[in-house]
């Protein structure tokens, strides 16, 4: 363990001395009118985003059912919750899909930076996985607002009740103090099963199983040094995170716009991409100069594409995307080492 990291655990250790406190400041006026916990009802379809992100991310889906497990609400366990929906809520900007991906719904860690409020909740959800939350006590939820729009928050289920992780606030709530009407979520046994929810505001004690186990989580927050996100540049420096790592860059480099190119070979099932270069140092068009290389090697190719983003972490992050995405359709790609301005 580094010396930042011992560090950072003396002061997360430090910081669950308050939570108790904290324990006390998060008890809603409501509680005693309203149950700890949700009524379930029955079974109902998953959303389509899940499904979707289960057919990329399957490892992630593909889990056993297994008895319904609530965390104890320890002082650490809070803390945990606190901490993570801070950061996440801190360090991811908000985009929507259709800006973000050019579709309507997709589900998606916000590796980027960028996300809407499922983003979010698949990012609170696997940080506290990490920190040894149990999955079945860690539960996508779908409300809607005052104004009967659709939102996803994550729910913390513990023994005391269950709070929500949620985009809008910083806080940790029990739902009953949330201002939502909750609609479906995951189930305990199994995260690909989704049950309705009883109505927030009329909603009968759920019984409880006396078996459901209860099990203590450490706390959790990111543990290198420096460990923050800022996609849009305030400084010459910048610290990004960026899976599960931290990418030091500065304004003359990675943080400028760049781009890389493309060209299918639709009857070779095969895909040509250079590696990502910064726009600042290409001359004419890009697009032509990959197409004349391409051509030059008497290589087959269809159409030429140069994606760009506004700095190279997001480049990547789309380039491996596009790699990913064409790999399961049965399409080879082959990175050429190229230099747009030399022909």
């Amino acid at each position: 363990m580094s010396s930042d990291e011992k560090e950072i655990l003396k002061r997360v250790a430090a910081a669950s001395i308050i939570a108790l406190a904290l324990l006390g400041c998060l008890t809603p006026s409501n509680a005693d009118k309203l149950p700890a916990f949700i009524s379930l009802g029955d079974t109902t379809a998953a959303p389509s985003g899940w499904i979707e992100f289960c057919v990329e991310y399957s490892a992630e889906c593909k889990t056993k059912p297994s008895l319904p497990r609530d965390a104890a609400l320890s002082d650490q366990a809070l803390n945990a919750l606190e901490r993570v929906n801070r950061w996440v809520n801190t360090n991811i900007t908000r985009m929507t899909d259709i800006d973000h991906w050019g579709l309507a719904e997709r589900w998606n860690y916000p590796d980027d930076g960028y996300g809407d409020c499922e983003d979010y909740v698949l990012l609170k959800r696997r940080m506290l996985l990490q920190a040894g939350w149990p999955r079945e006590a860690l539960l996508i939820t779908v409300v809607r607002d005052e104004y009967g729009n659709g939102h996803a928050v994550l729910t913390g289920k513990t023994d005391k009740g269950e709070f929500i992780l949620d985009n809008q606030t910083d806080q940790i709530r029990l739902w009953s103090d949330t201002s939502y009407r909750f609609v479906e979520r995951q189930s305990q046994a199994d995260p690909s099963v989704w049950v309705w929810l009883g109505d927030p505001r009329g909603a009968a004690t759920a019984q409880v199983d006396d078996a459901i186990a209860t099990k203590p989580v450490g706390d959790v927050f990111p543990t290198q040094a420096g460990d923050a996100m800022e996609i849009r540049p305030v400084s010459n420096a910048i610290a990004t995170k960026r899976a599960g790592t931290v990418l030091q860059t500065t304004l003359t480099d990675d943080w400028q716009d760049w781009l890389y190119c493309l060209a299918p070979s639709h009857a070779e099932h095969k895909i040509y991409l250079s590696a990502p270069i910064p726009l600042i140092g290409i001359v004419g068009s890009a697009d032509a100069a990959f197409d004349r290389m391409l051509s030059k090697a008497n290589i087959p190719h269809d159409e030429v594409q140069c994606p760009r983003a506004a700095n190279k972490p997001t480049l990547l992050f789309r380039q491996r995307y596009a790699i990913r995405l064409n790999k399961g359709i049965g399409n080879a790609t082959i990175t050429l080492n190229w230099e747009p301005n030399v022909d």
